[in-house]
């Protein structure tokens, strides 16, 4: 029996300071996001996205090893890309059109929305040169996205972690 109690009390011991690691982890993830609130109000003004829109798509570019520079620098390429009339431009329209995507519809979307359903479609492909070549005719650099897109197309994508009330103070 004793050592029935030891052994008990060795699994507690682990499953808590499991538990209790997860918990920090989560707590300095989110802290050093809110920390970085005033990060997500600059890309919002640089690209048109709330700064919880895009606050929002934090998790899934911290998992994708993609930085919010990233998704902000990419989001502003493809808004220029859609509304510009050269050849980046008629390669964003077809890159669209091949993900199934109605153009006018996704031109009238918020920024974050637009990479919601890039992300959405785009999980219908396969992965290889192909998912590539979409990304790099929506914008140039966009293959550097992919994984980023993939842990947003993913169940629970987008997780709303700072409102915009708290961005704001």
């Amino acid at each position: 029996v004793a050592d029935w109690g030891k052994n008990v009390g060795s699994a507690l011991a682990v499953g808590f300071g499991a538990a209790t690691a997860a918990a920090t982890a989560v707590i300095t993830t989110v802290d050093a996001l809110a920390k970085k609130a005033g990060d997500f109000q600059d890309l919002a003004e640089q690209t048109g996205a709330t700064a919880e829109g895009l606050a929002s798509m934090a998790v899934s570019a911290a998992v994708g090893g993609v930085s919010m520079e990233d998704v902000g620098a990419f989001a502003v390429k493809l808004t220029k890309n859609l509304t510009g009339v050269d050849d980046e431009s008629k390669a964003a329209g077809a890159a669209i059109a091949a993900l199934g995507l109605d153009i006018e519809a996704f031109k009238k979307a918020d920024p974050t929305e637009q990479l919601e359903q890039i992300a959405k479609a785009l999980a219908g492909f396969g992965d290889g040169a192909e998912k590539t070549a979409v990304m790099e005719a929506l914008a140039k650099g966009g293959a550097k996205l992919l994984p980023f897109l993939k842990e947003l197309g993913a169940e629970g994508g987008r997780q709303v972690i700072l409102t915009q009330a708290m961005i704001e103070q």
